[in-house]
């Protein structure tokens, strides 16, 4: 010191204490206050002295230590300075560096305190918005030229103008301290910083003590700005989402102060950075606006940022991470969209007490890979434990079931509705199956062991849609994993409390996942067609609530779709459409007219046993034919039932002695009745037959209604004005007034004990809305039931 206030020679300022620097021994307070009285006006820096002391505590003097007597002699020092009013000493201390060097420099410090402490003034080098200032010209030479500086400080005042406008109406999605106008302020001083990356470093990595608060902060940043350079980013600030820890510099400047070794790369190769990294790829998948700005990148990076501190606390809130990711450009909702992607994909990633920060041991999400990896190798059990549930869910209240056959013999050929489940592998599309499945399906419909399928028509296949069959695999494969999991108690013990949460969720999550994934699965419906071809009908893409099976939902579309019955019109079997009674036979047997519906792949199929007797009856009432009992090859009868309304279903049962006969041939064979007038205008026979007709197509009454032929006058009775006839002509009509019309027209005019005849003109249009079934089966049927005859036109 006295060397260097000499001006660097041994003069007279020296010489003061010279032989205390030859002895090695410390000045005293007295010596020491002459020097700096003839010195004049000194200011005294002292830097790193720790480290000085550290390494004079290794030289002996004398009986001590270069340590002790320097220490003595800042002793001294500091109390000759404090008396001289032309002298000032500044020196620098640092916990940090006591703490790095170990317990000996601890006692050092203790040491080095106390001695400055009697004198000392505690400065705070760098305080709150000066350590922006202090970065900016430490990593950037700008501020020098006055017009780049001014060009520079213009874009500054625009971007946290920006940025402060896109917090504000951001509101509570952010910190508070954000939308207040003084942080606008904060980030013109940090700029191109975000004053949160500054605060990051400086508050949380700068209380760890290896890691230096300001000399670590600018060597970081400096890493930090070269790989955005090199990068040529454009982004508008430089945030904690903007440190890219796939740069080397940068990775290895921040692991070594986490204290996690060679964990610290797995943990970012695995999660953060990196071509096989999840964060990187969840942006992929969520679309290109996502990978432009690197989401779900940006918000791993920043999280990885908050999870370190010398302190207890670590971690990011939602709003930190907003703060930490968004940019005006970057559209909000674009952060909870991939947090939650992330929470559930990444492997060292932790969210707790609504923090979320990386760990280096593994979460649940890499246990539960791990685990689906162990049941990925039994794909046999994954693929029965996916049955097990299918089986629950098919159910067999409608149909005779048979599950995943292996041969055609597996399944029986009865006169029974039958439901086919097809396994996995043998999947379908809208088109129909596919490949294997068609000719497995196709060998069913065609042989029953060694011999052909009698009853092929019977038989409805219930096939996986091939493309999405995979889904089944995948719910039955992370269910398996996640019960793994829950059963194993050591793995348990491991979790947080939030983590066994999520455990749960996860495992109520799965248990509804699969059974969903199976009924999206199992939606395609094969039945038979003409020519033993195949018909698919898609049940639909809906929720599984487990209140209706998968086989009542097959009869369902299936009954909608007309190709099962519950009713059949016994015009059908005379009729042309499916040509069951050709026109030249005069008697068809009953079991085989069944038989057609149970063989012929053309046909719809009969609901239950008691549809063709339903049938039968009906057409007995209408005369359409006649139910016999007998030979029908010899037309020797014992029984004819014909236009007779009171025969029931079960009179008429299908066997094999049961037939019936064309009217022509009926009327022939019943003995003639004689006919008497009944009341209601119909005839009766001899045997108690009743016809009522329900009016000509000109819309009169059995009588006719006479009108225009007079008698239209009003007559005079009991004092009452009363008329002979009223006829009520309405102009469309619409249909959902029909009951209206009933209960206030039609209804007073009969009730008043006269005769009421209805002529009804229906007109139903609609671009191809109206299906051929319902005039068919349903309309004519009905009408056909009440004797009401009506001329239909189509088109």
């Amino acid at each position: 010191m006295a060397y260097q206030l000499d001006g660097g020679k041994e003069g007279k300022l020296y010489g003061i204490v010279a032989e205390n620097d030859r002895l090695k021994t410390a000045p005293g307070t007295n010596s020491l206050g002459k020097l700096l009285e003839a010195s004049g006006p000194t200011l005294i820096l002292l830097d790193e002295i720790l480290v000085y002391l550290v390494k004079a505590g290794g030289v002996r003097v004398g009986e001590s230590s270069l340590r002790g007597n320097t220490l003595t002699f800042l002793q001294e020092l500091s109390i000759a300075v404090s008396n001289c009013p032309n002298a000032c000493m500044i020196a620098t201390l640092t916990s940090q560096l006591a703490e790095f060097f170990g317990e000996d420099a601890e006692r050092t410090f203790e040491s080095l305190e106390k001695v400055l402490g009697r004198v000392e003034k505690v400065r705070q080098t760098v305080e709150g918005a000066e350590i922006y200032e202090v970065i900016r010209r430490r990593l950037f030479d700008w501020l020098r030229d006055e017009e780049k500086r001014q060009a520079i400080e213009t874009d500054a005042r625009a971007t946290a103008e920006a940025y402060w406008d896109m917090y504000k109406k951001l509101g509570e999605d952010v910190p508070s301290a954000c939308r207040e106008i003084g942080y606008r302020d904060d980030i013109v001083k940090a700029y191109p910083f975000h004053p949160e990356l500054i605060t990051v470093l400086y508050e949380r990595w700068g209380t760890i003590p290896e890691f230096q608060r300001t000399r670590g902060v600018l060597r970081l940043l400096a890493d930090v700005i070269s790989d955005l350079y090199q990068s040529k980013d454009n982004e508008p600030l430089i945030q904690s989402g903007s440190v890219n820890l796939g740069d080397a510099g940068v990775r290895g400047e921040l692991i070594k102060h986490t204290g996690w070794g060679g964990t610290g790369h797995s943990v970012i190769d695995s999660d953060i950075a990196g071509k096989n990294a999840k964060a990187p790829e969840i942006d992929r998948q969520l679309g290109s606006e996502y990978a432009k700005e690197s989401v779900s990148e940006k918000l791993a990076r920043a999280t990885f940022m908050y999870s370190f501190s010398g302190s207890q606390q670590r971690g990011a809130t939602l709003p930190q991470l907003r703060l930490a990711v968004l940019n005006p450009e970057m559209a909000p909702p674009f952060i909870s969209d991939s947090l939650d992607r992330m929470t559930k994909r990444l492997w060292y990633m932790y969210q707790d007490s609504g923090l979320y920060r990386f760990e280096s041991r593994p979460n649940l999400n890499r246990i539960l890979v791990d685990r689906e990896e162990m049941v990925r190798s039994e794909p046999e059990k994954v693929r029965e434990f996916a049955k097990q549930t299918l089986n629950d869910m098919i159910g067999d209240a409608v149909f005779r079931v048979y599950r995943y056959p292996e041969e055609d013999r597996d399944v029986a050929d009865e006169a029974r509705l039958s439901l086919v489940v097809l396994d996995l592998d043998q999947g379908a599309t809208e088109e129909g199956p596919i490949d294997d499945a068609e000719k497995f399906v196709t060998q069913i419909l065609k042989q029953h062991g060694k011999g052909f399928r009698k009853h092929a028509n019977m038989l409805i296949f219930l096939a996986p849609d091939q493309v999405r069959a995979s889904e089944v695999t995948d719910a039955a494969r992370r269910l398996l994993a996640l019960r793994n999991i829950d059963e194993d108690k050591s793995t348990k013990r491991q979790l947080t409390e939030e983590q066994l949460k999520d455990l749960t969720g996860r495992l109520k999550e799965a248990e509804a996942r699969l059974p969903a994934a199976l009924a999206t699965v199992y939606r395609l419906v094969l039945v038979p067609a003409k020519n033993k071809t195949l018909r698919c009908f898609d049940l639909g893409i809906s929720g599984y609530s487990g209140k209706t099976t998968l086989s009542n939902r097959v009869a369902e579309k299936l009954t909608d779709e007309q190709q099962i019955l519950d009713k059949l019109d016994p015009a059908i079997l005379i009729g042309d459409r499916f040509g069951l009674w050709p026109e030249d036979q005069d008697v068809i047997n009953v079991k085989t007219l069944a038989d057609y519906f149970t063989q012929l792949t053309h046909l719809p199929r009969l609901g239950s046993a008691a549809v063709l007797p339903d049938c039968l009856s009906k057409g007995v009432h209408r005369s359409l034919f006649a139910y016999a009992l007998g030979d029908g090859e010899k037309k020797e009868f014992d029984t004819i039932l014909f236009n007779d309304k009171s025969v029931s279903p079960s009179d008429c049962e299908v066997t094999e002695t049961a037939w019936l006969l064309r009217p022509t041939l009926a009327k022939t064979l019943i003995p003639e009745a004689t006919e008497t007038k009944v009341p209601g205008g119909g005839a009766s026979t001899g045997t108690g037959t009743t016809t009522v007709t329900g009016g000509d197509e000109a819309g009169n009454g059995p009588e006719g209604d006479d009108w225009g032929k007079g008698g239209g006058e009003v007559v005079i009775k009991k004092g009452e004005r009363r008329l002979n006839r009223v006829r009520i002509d309405i102009k469309r009509l619409p249909w959902e007034n029909w009951h209206d019309i009933y209960n206030e027209v039609v209804l007073p005019l009969a009730q008043e004990g006269a005769d009421v005849f209805c002529q009804v003109i229906v007109i139903a249009k609609g671009d191809a809305a109206i299906r051929e079934n319902t005039v068919e089966l349903g309309i004519k049927e009905s009408l056909s039931q009440r004797n009401i005859h009506a001329d239909i036109q189509t088109g």
